[in-house]
């Protein structure tokens, strides 16, 4: 393993994939079968390159891409589209689906926070909205 001193004393920070937005939850009208379209966002928090990869979607979510490669320090978007077509009143917990990730060098396995993101619609009857007045000095 390559060291950051002369020394030979220190040692690299081990890749690390942050996944934020790991709870996606989203508010949709009842009769409105259009898609909703989120993102997460994939973080490599470590000094060496990491390889990722999304598995166990639910059948109702895609997302684009499943794969990928982040260099040191470098983020990701993936979008997640929910497909709402024929959903109930009601929250609809929809299930989670797994982050992986594993180093691009020697294909160790690298730490994923969190590994899963669960996935939440609730169908309204109605939905209001409300826009406050904006006030500035």
């Amino acid at each position: 393993m390559f060291k950051r001193n002369a020394a030979r004393t220190s040692t690299l920070i081990p890749p690390t994939l942050r996944v934020q937005n790991s709870t996606l939850s989203a508010l949709h009208p009842l009769g409105d079968n259009s898609d909703i379209v989120k993102s997460i966002t994939l973080a490599n928090t470590g000094e060496d390159d990491l390889n990722w990869s999304i598995s166990g979607l639910p059948g109702r979510i895609t997302a684009v891409p499943q794969n990928g490669t982040l260099g040191a320090g470098e983020q990701a978007a993936v979008q997640i589209t929910i497909d709402t077509n024929g959903l109930p009143l009601g929250s609809n917990p929809l299930g989670s689906f797994n982050v992986a990730a594993t180093t691009t060098g020697g294909g160790q396995t690298a730490a994923v926070l969190p590994p899963t993101v669960s996935t939440t619609v609730i169908i309204a009857n109605q939905i209001y909205t409300a826009y406050l007045p904006l006030v500035t000095r």
